[in-house]
């Protein structure tokens, strides 16, 4: 599947001072309930009815619990990126994705902790989702994500590209399900943990596959930074330091935020 990054249409922040819907357009519906008094989550609930992007930027200082429910109408293409720069961030997330909708997700994280829980309900003929994730990780997290291939010929592809620094420690779970009479689904995962420090981080892909009319692969792979790779910048010139931040940057790159900011900061 074809990764596609455009300009967010619609932004919204959340902070300590609360969460703000800066732009809509008429393509979006978003809904805030108030803090549950028990649990103190707020619940969100989006509809996306039309081609639309929205971008969300987590910049708040403090704990903060979202259990975020995302409608994806049939034959709509939705871009969402996620900015998270927050501290402590727990979030759940529920996508229903629906006949013929695309759905393209990309997310960069540079924060200490984050739990987060994200469900994939493919539930129409067609439906895709496309997930690219990456980021910096400075102390024990946790992400779980779930795709549920409901309908025939839907589509999945989940990359992860994180580092963990400090003492960051990444427990990384990836499932897919395709249960029996998919027929025609596509299901991908490569997952990459680039270790900076001595934490045992894990990764746990999973597939369920109960379909043989299907493709499915994933890939799996936890280390510190390739020393063959260095090598290879030594032979044309380049220090330690210098080849270490280029390796940082290819790692990194992304299209809606500026990978630069982040390897000066922690690759000087």
């Amino acid at each position: 599947m074809m990764r596609q990054v455009q300009e967010a249409l619609n932004i919204i922040m959340v902070s300590k001072e609360g969460i703000f819907l800066k732009k809509e357009d008429q393509a979006l519906e978003v809904s805030l309930s108030d803090k549950l008094d028990f649990y103190d989550i707020v619940k969100m609930n989006i509809e996306v009815k039309k081609d639309t992007s929205l971008q969300i930027c987590y910049r708040n200082s403090r704990e903060i619990k979202l259990d975020i429910t995302i409608v994806v109408q049939p034959h709509v293409t939705f871009h969402l990126q996620e900015m998270k720069t927050a501290k402590n961030t727990k979030i759940q997330t529920q996508y229903s994705i629906f006949e013929r909708a695309n759905v393209y997700i990309h997310k960069f994280y540079d924060t200490s902790f984050v739990r987060e829980h994200d469900v994939f309900y493919l539930n129409g003929y067609g439906a895709t989702v496309d997930v690219s994730t990456k980021g910096i990780l400075k102390e024990k997290s946790t992400l779980d994500m779930m795709v549920y291939h409901n309908f025939p010929a839907t589509n999945s592809t989940i990359d992860n590209q994180l580092i963990t620094i400090q003492k960051g420690l990444l427990k990384l779970y990836v499932t897919t399900i395709v249960y029996p009479k998919m027929r025609g689904c596509k299901a991908n995962q490569n997952n990459r943990i680039l270790k900076e420090n001595k934490e045992n981080s894990m990764i746990k892909p999973i597939l369920l596959i109960e379909e043989n009319d299907i493709e499915a692969s994933h890939n799996a792979y936890i280390a510190p930074i390739d020393k063959e790779m260095l090598y290879y910048f030594y032979t044309r010139g380049l220090d330690e330091k210098t080849a270490k931040k280029i390796y940082m940057k290819g790692f990194l790159k992304g299209d809606f935020y500026n990978v630069d900011k982040y390897i000066k900061k922690y690759w000087r």
